[in-house]
């Protein structure tokens, strides 16, 4: 039996990124996994636990080193505001506090409407941080933050539009792409 490769328009790419400052922040991320087919896409999800992001019993380590944040950008784009594409875009976030099946819900979203194209052309990325390592006893989970890197060419009232038919119950502030370190 042959499976036809059913491909994606992009390619997208799955980055793990390492506790950085702005001196390390181009050493601080690796390459995981491309994603140019929905095959790819299963074998990603399924061997990346983007569960445990937002779990605050356990923490996720590559190479002995602790992943602070996941990213997913399209065409070869680097998670860095210095690739041109990034440059002079802008930058919606939401930073909040969650259980660890609402991270999982909000990240599974974005990136499947990457992965399957449904997202405004301008989008060249998103990515989830995980802000805390504990969960305070007054609050329901950890402290997250996500991040869309839109390119310079994007509406707002597009990303507005969008967001509220993807993500109706989020809130997510902007703010220009800061210059180049």
């Amino acid at each position: 039996m042959t499976t036809d490769v059913i491909p994606t328009r992009n390619m997208w790419t799955l980055y793990a990124h390492y506790l950085s400052n702005s001196d390390s922040y181009q050493t601080s991320y690796v390459k995981l996994c491309d994603v140019a087919s929905f095959q790819d896409f299963g074998r990603m999800w399924n061997h990346t636990h983007p569960k445990l992001v937002g779990d605050p019993t356990r923490a996720v380590q590559i190479q002995g080193r602790r992943i602070t944040s996941w990213s997913y950008f399209k065409d070869e784009i680097s998670p860095e505001w210095e690739h041109p594409s990034n440059e002079h875009g802008i930058t919606y976030s939401m930073r909040t506090t969650m259980n660890c099946d609402e991270v999982y819900t909000l990240w599974e979203t974005l990136v499947t409407h990457c992965t399957l194209s449904t997202h405004l052309n301008d989008l060249n990325g998103v990515q989830v941080y995980r802000k805390s390592n504990t969960v305070r006893s007054h609050e329901p989970g950890l402290l997250m933050k996500f991040d869309l890197w839109f390119a310079a060419s994007v509406s707002h009232m597009d990303i507005v539009e969008w967001l509220s038919h993807i993500l109706p119950n989020y809130s997510f502030t902007h703010a220009p792409r800061a210059p180049a370190r």
